[in-house]
């Protein structure tokens, strides 16, 4: 063997290892159940740390052979690129690339529990995505410096296998024959065990199992229940969902029949980002608090989902969250803009975000001329900042309005959206986390100052909300108008393991305060489970709509003073969540087994999944078939 094959080699092997250590980042999340599942975590961790190293090394083999071909080498030979320094420079190239992206993936994963998918493909491509996540300068430019890191450590790396010097005689032992085939062994040795680990779980369900397999990105799960049914063992497949696809929409499901003298109430539906329900509090929200007690205050409200996406969805529609793609690609509005239109409202709508992320101006606004849609990002203002403004624009819509017309008006408030904004006299919870730099967070440590910012980005936004209640109060117009003030969902400070949203379906990152006022109801405080869900059904009740509500929603009505619902469903990107007065419980959009769900109790402790299945499986089924209920 030659010397520079022996070089290459080591660098190749060194490779591998700073990708393992790399891969610790998302190791560190599998739930070690026991030896057993710590065990299959090790054997994916060796094997498939081998797999991301030679995907990285296709591309630069690629590389190497385009790098041969008489024309193409002429002309690296003209700038004195030898074969030999294509080969390490292609390698370093994509072995850094291949870091970069493992080292996002963990960050993704750590923070939400999914890895790069076709949400953070939306969320890069749509406009205002990256926006929406409230970066500053100073986090872009930590990561950038943490993606510099990577291609200097293979280029120190490059360095230390060329000019090894007394460190020689150790390191190319990790290049020669012995050591390579032993490595190849005990891969391939991992590899065999977690495969027949996984397939076994597959036959006899362990969640332990299958959790330490989604750790890592780009998983290959085999399964033996062929096998295993030729030898009579046969899996149990009662526990087993699927969810079809939609191909197309039917909504609603009959036409709408109202009433043509029904009254035409004013509506002032006011969403705060990330507020959660205990954030309606005298201190925190004093002005949100008063208006509590003199409204309708839902005490147990959940939203429709753990991101906002879902989350305004099912409270325009009335709809589980796997509907949201076909009705985007179909561009088909809620139901309540369509009466709104057809009863001649008046409408602006606000957000302190952007309309376009996620894609409002294509779903619950589709029919909204963009003149009526208010948004701000790239105004280089603070989120507080834009709160405020566009306040005073809303109120400015109300004062000038036509007043021998209803209207409608809606403002999204981003205030309480990470990094939480508020200005000074705001401040009522210190310290607090006055740097807030996504990439140098320690969340075990800060999480408690990043609250606190939390804290005082709630008291801002009460402080508009404050306003709201003033005018409408001032102007009396709370005869007339129903006011709806609601999180689209919560907001998690690693009380369950996780910060933020989008991650788990834990009361933190899904109940939100649900405040409604409607002209002739009497204040109360409604202790009974309400979801997102049971919204669109009031709307349209009060807008005239004579229809069963079975008709247009899969929720009730929230403004009935009984249950209404045996379960509601909280929707994710790629997941849903059954919820009853007992238990929550995840499943897959896709298809799951019992061993891929996560089932707890209805404040989020843990439970015995049989537990769950023998008393839910007629819900459970329920569900399914109203994942598919709107359809053709």
């Amino acid at each position: 063997m030659k010397p520079k094959d022996h070089k290459f080699h080591l660098f190749v092997i060194l490779g591998y290892i700073v990708l393992l250590i790399n891969l610790l980042g998302l190791l560190r999340y599998a739930r070690f159940g026991g030896l057993y599942s710590s065990i299959f975590s090790i054997a994916v961790w060796l094997p498939y740390g081998a797999l991301y190293l030679f995907i990285a090394l296709v591309p630069a083999l690629i590389v190497m052979a385009l790098a041969k071909i008489p024309p193409i080498s002429a002309t690296l030979q003209k700038c004195h690129l030898s074969q030999n320094k294509i080969k390490y420079i292609s390698s370093l190239t994509f072995f850094s690339i291949a870091n970069i992206l493992l080292y996002a993936d963990s960050f993704i994963y750590g923070n939400y529990g999914f890895h790069f998918n076709s949400f953070i493909w939306n969320l890069i491509t749509t406009p205002g995505g990256l926006e929406s996540m409230g970066s500053s300068a100073g986090t872009t430019f930590v990561f950038v410096l943490i993606c510099l890191c990577f291609p200097i450590i293979h280029g120190l790396l490059l360095l230390l296998v060329h000019y090894p010097g007394k460190l020689k005689l150790p390191l190319f032992f990790l290049s020669k024959k012995p050591f390579i085939k032993s490595l190849i062994i005990i891969n391939v040795v991992c590899f065999a065990f977690q495969t027949v680990g996984y397939g076994l779980s597959e036959i006899n369900p362990n969640p332990s199992i299958y959790n330490a397999s989604q750790v890592f990105p780009v998983y290959f799960p085999v399964t033996f229940k062929s096998i295993a049914k030729k030898f009579g063992v046969v899996a149990d497949r009662s526990q087993e969902i699927k969810i079809k696809d939609i191909a197309s929409v039917q909504y609603p499901l009959k036409e709408l029949n109202v009433d043509p003298n029904h009254k035409k109430y004013n509506i002032v539906w006011l969403v705060a980002e990330s507020w959660r329900w205990d954030m309606l509090d005298p201190e925190i929200s004093p002005n949100t608090w008063n208006f509590a007690q003199e409204s309708i205050n839902f005490k147990h409200h959940y939203s429709g989902g753990n991101g906002t996406r879902m989350a305004m969805f099912s409270m325009f529609y009335g709809l589980y969250g796997n509907y949201w793609f076909p009705f985007l690609k179909n561009r088909i509005q809620p139901l309540i803009m369509q009466r709104l239109i057809e009863d001649g409202y008046q409408m602006k709508m606000f957000t302190s975000a952007r309309f376009s992320y996620p894609e409002f101006d294509q779903t619950i606004f589709a029919s909204i001329p963009e003149d009526f849609l208010v948004q701000a990002f790239g105004s280089g203002t603070a989120g507080w900042q834009r709160d405020q403004e566009f306040t005073g624009e809303m109120l400015n819509f109300i004062e000038n309005r036509d007043k021998n017309k209803p209207f409608m008006t809606f403002m999204f408030y981003e205030s309480p959206h990470a990094r939480y904004y508020f200005p000074p006299e705001s401040v009522i919870r210190q310290p607090y986390l006055e740097d807030f730099n996504y990439a140098t967070v320690d969340l075990e440590n800060d999480i408690e100052l990043i609250k606190n910012r939390y804290i005082n980005s709630c008291h801002h936004l009460d402080s508009q909300l404050g306003r709201v209640i003033d005018y409408l109060k001032n102007e009396n117009l709370l005869d007339s108008t129903i006011v709806i003030m609601v999180g689209d969902h919560g907001e998690e400070f690693m009380e369950n393991g996780r910060w933020g949203h989008n991650s788990t379906y834990s009361d933190y990152q899904t109940r939100t305060p649900m405040i409604m006022h409607v002209p002739g109801q009497q204040a109360r405080s409604v202790q009974r489970i309400t979801c997102h869900l049971d919204i669109p059904g009031a709307i349209l009740d009060l807008m005239g709509v004579q229809n069963p509500i079975e008709d247009y929603s899969l929720g009730g009505n929230i403004l009935k003073d009984t249950q209404s619902q045996p379960y509601y469903v909280m929707a994710g990107w790629s997941r849903l969540c059954y919820m009853d007065n007992q238990y929550k419980a995840t499943f897959s959009l896709k298809s799951y087994n019992v061993a891929g769900m996560d089932i707890t109790t209805i404040d989020d402790k843990p439970v015995p999944t049989q537990e769950f299945f023998d008393n839910r499986k007629a819900q459970v089924l329920d569900m399914m078939l109203k994942t598919n209920k709107f359809t053709k």
